[in-house]
């Protein structure tokens, strides 16, 4: 599978700290966060436009995901930490006010939000990484239409180790789980500062189908084997899991010929770069899958990106 990222025409990204692509058709659009914490469209609808959403955190840069809304915007979730709690905070599409999704857990600390990728646009769910007296658990929070977020639903972690990130896929039979766990042993720990001045660790990669309950359907498997991740995206496309993800030698791109397959699959490319990557993003739009990533390199910051078909 031949893998072309290419720099994008866009001028003025040495302030760029993440990017996520957004759209489920046609060609998707690329949402960039900034040092100052503003969420702005990548290139800008006109030239004087603002930003989309100015991320307020007085304790580091936060996490962050995006998907489609109504009339071609979008709805946001963050992280929001403070000295000893971290909330997350939505921002509905179309909507001013904001949403603190864990407002049912006032000491709740929680980090890496993601929506549900692949559900209708009447639905909203989130989950996030929540850290307790228990150790950390994955979270699932499921807005009502009524009542807002209520309490989470804690979803298996697919794996022995410590959850770091994961991502819930919706498909026709049920729901996809991967999670990038710490698995002392399994593989040569690495780890990357990202643009935001985070440090970003190496792990294994986890999967497990799950019902429409939510409950586990088969065993856990690994997509990537044991090759290490510092940060992963994921699209549905056909049935097939398309894994778009940063490591420690440079990005890789795996096509499944199903939702367990990736390098089993055969359709495998890893790039070696030198440069520093972050933010691997991959939305499946139309018939290509579209890919961005933030390259770092000799003090400049750039946007790389472009598509296959799969």
């Amino acid at each position: 599978m031949n893998v072309t990222l290419k720099p994008a025409p866009f001028q003025d990204t040495l302030a760029i700290t993440g990017l996520r692509l957004v759209g489920d058709s046609g060609e998707p659009r690329l949402v960039v966060s900034t040092r100052s914490g503003e969420l702005r469209w990548l290139p800008a609808p006109e030239p004087a436009a603002g930003p989309v959403l100015a991320m307020g955190s007085r304790f580091g840069q936060p996490d962050w995901a995006v998907r489609p809304g109504d009339g071609g915007g979008i709805s946001v979730v963050y992280s929001s930490p403070g000295s000893a709690i971290s909330r997350i905070i939505c921002v509905r599409s179309g909507q001013s006010e904001q949403e603190d999704v864990g407002e049912r857990y006032p000491m709740g600390v929680f980090s890496h939000p993601r929506f549900v990728k692949g559900e209708p646009g009447d639905r909203l769910s989130v989950t996030a990484a929540s850290d307790g007296d228990g150790g950390r658990e994955l979270a699932l929070f499921s807005r009502d239409a009524r009542a807002g977020f209520g309490q989470f639903r804690k979803l298996p972690i697919p794996g022995d180790g410590v959850l770091q990130d994961a991502l819930l896929l919706r498909h026709p039979n049920g729901y996809l789980l991967l999670a990038k766990l710490h698995v002392p042993g399994v593989a040569a720990p690495a780890h990357r500062v990202d643009p935001r001045g985070e440090t970003v660790s190496a792990g294994i990669l986890y999967g497990v189908e799950l019902d429409d309950g939510l409950a586990p359907v088969g065993p856990y498997f690994r997509p990537v084997n044991n090759k290490p991740l510092l940060e992963f995206d994921a699209d549905l496309t056909a049935g097939r899991l398309a894994l778009f993800a940063t490591t420690p030698a440079g990005f890789l791109l795996s096509l499944g010929q199903s939702r367990r397959e990736g390098i089993q699959g055969a359709l495998t490319t890893e790039v070696p770069t030198a440069a520093s990557l972050s933010s691997p993003t991959i939305v499946a739009a139309g018939d290509r899958l579209h890919m961005a990533i933030l390259e770092s390199a000799a003090g400049k910051t750039r946007v790389l990106a472009g598509s296959v078909q799969p």
